[in-house]
Protein backbone atom coordinates (compact mmCIF):
# COMPACT_ATOMS: atom_id res chain seq x y z
CA UNK A 1 0.00 0.00 0.00
CA UNK A 2 1.40 3.75 -0.78
CA UNK A 3 -0.31 6.08 1.14
CA UNK A 4 -0.58 9.45 -0.80
CA UNK A 5 -1.57 12.61 1.58
CA UNK A 6 -3.45 15.32 -0.17
CA UNK A 7 -3.95 18.05 2.61
CA UNK A 8 -1.60 19.04 5.21
CA UNK A 9 -4.10 19.21 7.68
CA UNK A 10 -7.33 17.60 8.15
CA UNK A 11 -9.18 20.60 9.20
CA UNK A 12 -8.25 21.89 5.03
CA UNK A 13 -9.70 21.21 2.08
CA UNK A 14 -8.01 19.64 -0.86
CA UNK A 15 -6.22 21.69 -4.10
CA UNK A 16 -6.30 19.76 -6.94
CA UNK A 17 -2.24 20.90 -7.67
CA UNK A 18 -1.27 19.00 -4.25
CA UNK A 19 -2.98 15.95 -5.88
CA UNK A 20 -1.06 16.52 -9.46
CA UNK A 21 1.81 16.38 -7.43
CA UNK A 22 1.49 13.57 -5.15
CA UNK A 23 0.19 11.40 -7.97
CA UNK A 24 3.33 12.35 -10.31
CA UNK A 25 5.98 11.45 -7.23
CA UNK A 26 4.27 8.22 -6.76
CA UNK A 27 4.48 7.45 -10.48
CA UNK A 28 7.57 9.31 -10.92
CA UNK A 29 9.64 7.87 -7.74
CA UNK A 30 8.26 5.12 -6.11
CA UNK A 31 6.05 2.54 -8.52
CA UNK A 32 9.20 2.03 -10.56
CA UNK A 33 10.70 0.14 -7.70
CA UNK A 34 8.06 -2.17 -7.44
CA UNK A 35 7.28 -5.26 -9.45
CA UNK A 36 3.86 -4.55 -9.71
CA UNK A 37 2.56 -3.20 -13.38
CA UNK A 38 -0.88 -1.82 -12.40
CA UNK A 39 -2.04 0.23 -10.06
CA UNK A 40 -5.31 1.52 -8.16
CA UNK A 41 -6.19 4.64 -6.87
CA UNK A 42 -9.38 6.50 -5.45
CA UNK A 43 -10.98 10.04 -6.72
CA UNK A 44 -8.08 11.62 -4.30
CA UNK A 45 -9.55 14.41 -3.05
CA UNK A 46 -12.80 14.52 -4.14
CA UNK A 47 -14.64 13.28 -1.20
CA UNK A 48 -14.48 15.10 2.08
CA UNK A 49 -11.82 16.95 0.38
CA UNK A 50 -14.37 19.10 -1.79
CA UNK A 51 -13.29 18.64 -5.27
CA UNK A 52 -15.05 18.15 -8.53
CA UNK A 53 -14.95 13.92 -8.92
CA UNK A 54 -14.90 14.56 -12.50
CA UNK A 55 -12.13 17.31 -12.86
CA UNK A 56 -10.27 14.46 -10.41
CA UNK A 57 -11.09 12.43 -12.70
CA UNK A 58 -9.99 14.29 -16.00
CA UNK A 59 -6.62 14.62 -14.16
CA UNK A 60 -5.97 10.87 -12.93
CA UNK A 61 -6.74 9.65 -16.30
CA UNK A 62 -4.53 12.39 -17.82
CA UNK A 63 -1.35 11.29 -15.73
CA UNK A 64 -2.14 7.42 -15.68
CA UNK A 65 -1.94 7.41 -19.76
CA UNK A 66 2.02 9.26 -19.36
CA UNK A 67 2.53 6.54 -16.89
CA UNK A 68 1.41 3.96 -19.14
CA UNK A 69 3.65 4.92 -21.60
CA UNK A 70 6.56 5.74 -19.63
CA UNK A 71 6.56 2.81 -17.07
CA UNK A 72 3.86 0.27 -18.74
CA UNK A 73 1.60 0.90 -15.86
CA UNK A 74 -1.99 0.21 -15.80
CA UNK A 75 -3.93 2.85 -13.62
CA UNK A 76 -7.59 1.35 -12.46
CA UNK A 77 -9.44 3.99 -10.70
CA UNK A 78 -12.25 3.65 -7.68
CA UNK A 79 -15.14 5.68 -7.99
Amino acid sequence: YILIPVVDDWKFKAHYDKIMKQIVYMYMYMIPHFEHKSVALPLLGSGIGGLDRKEVEKMVLKLSEGARNLFDIETHIYK
